[in-house]
Order: structure tokens, then C-alpha cells, then sequence
């Protein structure tokens, strides 16, 4: 699930228990994890760097876990932010769904975790090259669908090859005689 560049993933839960077996899971799909073991100390490792996946326990002692998920969000472009909770009642979950944080609730499958985490995470980015531009029309190219002229533009297929076949006439190029 996790590949090429290991998306980051700050779990803070205050069960030593639940640290180490989600911090095994969540390795083994190919994520860097890294824990805090409270709120204060997990947003402190959250001001340490840049996350793609906030993992948080609702009920810790000191600074729960929507204080933790209040303060993440009022950061610049905070990361998504999965809740973790033993309590599967309807004022948490109502709150979950007004603040729109998805929720796991322990004890949990690993299946859940993954397709939670899977759902959670921002896509990969792409490090293919963007497509090119049509010097005829401006718009962008998809792979495949463009040819290169002899002058070095790239223009589409579809809408631009008739007259290309033109142009290389008047030019000389190759093709029928034109009448």
C-alpha cells in the first residue's frame, strides 16, 4: 500500500500496547511511523516535521485527542487526521462526523487499518513529466496522442494533423502532389 517515498505517519495514543502493534502494522505497509505517547509530547513531534497522516487517540490523560486534532488543523495545510477510539458512542462518533475525521475503533482488523490508512492518505505524487503543451491550440497533450514536426513543435494528432499534412506539402515534405 505504502511504496516508493514511505508517507509519514505520527501515531499518539497514550497505550504503550497500541503504539507498538500499530506502529508494527503500519511499518509493514511500508510507513515511516513515528509515536508520541500524549497529546502534548504528540504535538510536539508533529512540530518536528512534515506528516502525510496523523493518527490520534480521542481519550488521553492531560490534552485529549480533539485538542490535539484543534491544533493540527489550525495549522498551514495540515495532514489528514484518522481518530482512534475504544468508545463507539453516538456523541463521539457525532463528533467525528461534524469534524469530518474518519474514526477506528479498537480493537480493529488489520484489514480496517489498512483501507482507513489507504483511504487517509494523500495520493502519491506523480514524478512522471507533465504532459506537453500544443503549439497550435495550447492545451496540454496526453501521452500519445501528439506528434513532434520537423520544426520541433508538439501539436495533437486529432485536430492539428490535417493541416500539418499541409503544411509539409507546401513545404516540400513528403506526401502526394497537391492538385
Amino acid at each position: 500500500m505504502c511504496s516508493v517515498v514511505r508517507p509519514r505517519i505520527l501515531l499518539i495514543d497514550d497505550d504503550p500496547n497500541v503504539r507498538e502493534v500499530l506502529g508494527h502494522l503500519l511499518a509493514s505497509f511500508g510507513c515511516d511511523v513515528h509515536t508520541a505517547p500524549e497529546g502534548t509530547s504528540g504535538l510536539v513531534r508533529f512540530a518536528e516535521g512534515s506528516w502525510d497522516l496523523v493518527l490520534v487517540d480521542v481519550v488521553m490523560p492531560a490534552v485529549s485527542g480533539w485538542v490535539v486534532v484543534e491544533t493540527i488543523r489550525r495549522k498551514p495545510s495540515p495532514p489528514s487526521i484518522v481518530l482512534l477510539t475504544g468508545m463507539n458512542e453516538p456523541a463521539v462518533m457525532q463528533r467525528a462526523r461534524k469534524w469530518r475525521l474518519p474514526v477506528l475503533i479498537k480493537p480493529f482488523r488489520e484489514e480496517a487499518l489498512r483501507a482507513i490508512v489507504a483511504t487517509a492518505l494523500p495520493p502519491p505524487s506523480s514524478s512522471l513529466p507533465p504532459d506537453p503543451i500544443c503549439a497550435r491550440c495550447s492545451k496540454p497533450v496526453r501521452s500519445g496522442g501528439f506528434i513532434e514536426t520537423a520544426v520541433g513543435e508538439v501539436v495533437h494528432i486529432g485536430c492539428h494533423s490535417q493541416q500539418l499534412q499541409l503544411d509539409l506539402l507546401d513545404q516540400g515534405g513528403p506526401g502526394p502532389p497537391r492538385r
